[in-house]
């Protein structure tokens, strides 16, 4: 039976304070390893000169085409971590950027019911609201705003 002594190395325990160890490398002089080295770096010999191509100063923006979210990585969003709707002064700045854009979006939770409102009726307002924003041409600013709330500003299922 072994004692804790006969341990291999990887299996002693390590405790706070304890210098950490690495493997010692193995190196292999022989002929055969010298021939494999010569045989791999004469493969694919490295370019000197980066590719051809269009050039741009160093910090320059690069273009990006922007993919538009779907109506379900909104969803998603809005459900990660158990969250119902943003927080009624969140929400009332989401309705505000859409109506700014001249459209005529669904009202969020009144003032006056929120409390009397439950996290779940609150989840399928919202969920109402990025359906119609989907339809209006309006879901990229949607999930965008949304995806830019902290997370404090939530509320939460339950």
């Amino acid at each position: 039976m072994a004692t804790g002594g006969d341990k291999p190395e990887a299996f002693k325990p390590r405790f706070a304070g304890d210098r950490a160890t690495a493997p010692t490398p193995l190196e292999d002089e022989s002929e055969r390893a010298w021939q494999e080295f010569m045989q791999l770096s004469s493969v694919a010999p490295l370019a000197s000169d980066p590719p051809a191509g269009e050039e741009q100063p160093a910090g320059a923006a690069v273009p990006q085409h922007r993919v538009e979210p779907s109506v379900e990585q909104t969803l998603a969003l809005v459900r990660r971590d158990n969250r119902a709707c943003p927080k009624a002064h969140r929400w009332q700045q989401l309705h505000e950027l859409l109506t700014r854009a001249g459209l005529e979006a669904p009202f969020p939770v009144r003032a006056q019911d929120w409390k009397r409102t439950s996290a779940l009726r609150k989840r399928l307002l919202v969920f109402e609201q990025i359906q119609w924003a989907a339809g209006a041409g309006a879901l990229g600013a949607v999930h965008d705003f949304l995806a830019a709330l902290p997370e404090e500003d939530w509320e939460h299922m339950g």
